[in-house]
C-alpha cells in the first residue's frame, strides 16, 4: 500500500488463528512511514499544537456562547492521521464549554483522512479514548468535490454571510480547522491548496485555523562541484 512492502499475508494470518482485531494494513502502513511514530512522540510539537488548539477552542466557545447563538462547535481536522488533533479539539472544546457552564452547547469533530489504514487506526484510537460520540473519521480527501461535512450535524447558521464572502457551497461549515499537512520542506504535502479549498467550501468566514502561520529557514552552501 502506498508503495510499501507486503510484510504479512493478511488472509494467511487469519487462517492461522490470528486475532480478528489485528489490522495488518495498519502495521504495514506504519512500517513504511518510518517518520510517523517519532513525529507522534515529539513532545515539543504536541505541546505547541495542544496550546494552540486549546486557545482556539476557548476563543470559539466564548464567541458562540451568546443568547440565540449556534449551540454546536464544529471542528474539521484535515489529514487526521491517528486522530490526535481531532481528539485534542474535542477535549479542549468540552472543557471550555464546561467552564462556561453551558448545558446546551456541544462539539462535533470531523476528521478526514485519505489513507485507508490510517483512517481505520484513527477510528480505533478515537473509540479507545471514549470519543466516538463526538469525533467522526471520514476516509476521503478534503479536496474531493464530493466531500462535505455531515449534514445531519453541521448546518451553516448564516448562509447569507457565507454567500457575501464568496463561499460557493453553502451548507456545512466548521468553526475551527486543524491540520498537520507539513513536511521538512513545509509545502510538499499540499497545505496551501487544502486550506484554500477549506476556506472556500468547509469553513465559516470567522473560523480559526491551526496552525495559522509558518516560516521556512534556508542557508546558502558553496562547495566543490559534485563532478569534480
Amino acid at each position: 500500500e502506498n508503495g510499501g512492502i507486503m510484510w504479512q499475508n493478511a488472509a494467511l494470518s487469519h487462517s492461522n488463528g490470528a486475532d480478528e482485531d489485528d489490522d495488518v494494513g495498519i502495521a504495514r502502513h506504519l512500517r513504511t512511514k518510518r517518520w510517523a511514530l517519532p513525529m507522534l512522540n515529539d513532545r515539543r510539537r504536541n505541546e505547541l499544537y495542544s496550546h494552540a488548539i486549546r486557545k482556539a477552542c476557548r476563543q470559539t466557545v466564548s464567541k458562540r456562547n451568546v443568547p440565540g447563538g449556534d449551540d454546536t462547535i464544529r471542528i474539521l481536522d484535515i489529514g487526521t492521521g491517528t486522530g490526535l488533533l481531532a481528539m485534542m479539539g474535542a477535549h479542549f472544546t468540552k472543557g471550555a464549554i464546561n467552564e462556561h457552564d453551558n448545558e446546551t452547547m456541544k462539539v462535533r469533530v470531523t476528521g478526514v483522512e485519505m489513507a485507508s489504514s490510517m483512517a481505520r487506526l484513527a477510528r480505533m484510537t478515537v473509540h479507545a479514548n471514549g470519543l466516538s460520540d463526538t469525533v467522526t473519521v471520514v476516509e476521503d480527501h478534503s479536496m474531493d468535490p464530493n466531500f462535505v461535512l455531515d449534514d445531519a450535524r453541521f448546518t451553516d447558521s448564516s448562509p447569507e454571510l457565507a454567500s457575501s464572502n464568496g463561499v460557493e457551497s453553502v451548507g456545512a461549515k466548521a468553526d475551527i480547522c486543524t491540520s498537520e499537512l507539513l513536511e521538512s520542506g513545509l509545502l510538499g504535502e499540499g497545505v496551501l491548496p487544502s486550506l484554500r479549498d477549506a476556506w472556500r467550501r468547509h469553513l465559516k468566514p470567522d473560523a480559526v485555523v491551526v496552525p495559522q502561520r509558518a516560516r521556512v529557514m534556508a542557508v546558502l552552501v558553496e562547495g566543490l562541484p559534485l563532478n569534480a
